[in-house]
C-alpha cells in the first residue's frame, strides 16, 4: 500500500538486532521522514500511479528488504520471506489502487487517501510485532 511504510516499521520496531547502518540513532528519523515524505506526495495530483513500474518496483523491493530485515529465519528461509513479500507487495499495490479509487468516489480523494494511510501503518505495524 505504501512503499516506506513496511521498511519503517522494522526499523523503528524491532526489538531484534538489524545491521549496523540502522542501528543508528539517526536510522528511526530517516525512515519517518521517508514515510511522511511519501504520505504528503501520494495525496499530490502529480503524484505518479503506485503501478507504473519505478513505483512498484520500489514497493516490490522495499518490502523484500523489510521481510528480510523482520525475518527470523535463517539462509533460504529468509529469501523465501522476501519472495512471499515481494508478491504480497505486488498483488496489494493493484488491489489497494482499486479499493482507493472506489473510496475516493465515495468519501473523496483526500479522505480515501488517509484511510489506506491508516491501514498500511496498521498493517505494517501489526506485521511487525507478530
Amino acid at each position: 500500500m505504501r512503499s516506506t511504510v513496511g521498511l519503517a516499521a522494522v526499523v523503528i520496531g524491532r526489538d531484534e538486532p538489524l545491521p549496523r547502518p540502522l542501528r543508528r540513532a539517526l536510522s528511526p528519523r530517516a525512515v519517518t521522514v521517508s514515510v511522511i515524505g511519501e504520505l504528503v506526495g501520494d495525496k499530490l495530483p502529480s503524484a505518479p500511479s503506485r503501478l507504473d513500474p519505478p513505483g512498484l518496483i520500489a514497493r516490490v523491493a522495499s518490502a523484500s528488504v523489510a521481510a528480510a530485515l523482520a525475518s527470523n529465519k535463517k539462509g533460504a528461509r529468509i529469501a523465501a520471506d522476501a519472495a512471499v513479500a515481494a508478491v504480497a507487495a505486488a498483488v496489494s499495490a493493484r488491489v489497494s489502487h482499486d479499493l482507493r479509487a472506489r473510496a475516493a468516489e465515495r468519501w473523496g480523494a483526500t479522505r480515501a487517501a488517509i484511510a489506506e494511510d491508516a491501514v498500511a501503518i496498521a498493517l505494517a505495524v501489526a506485521a511487525v510485532n507478530v
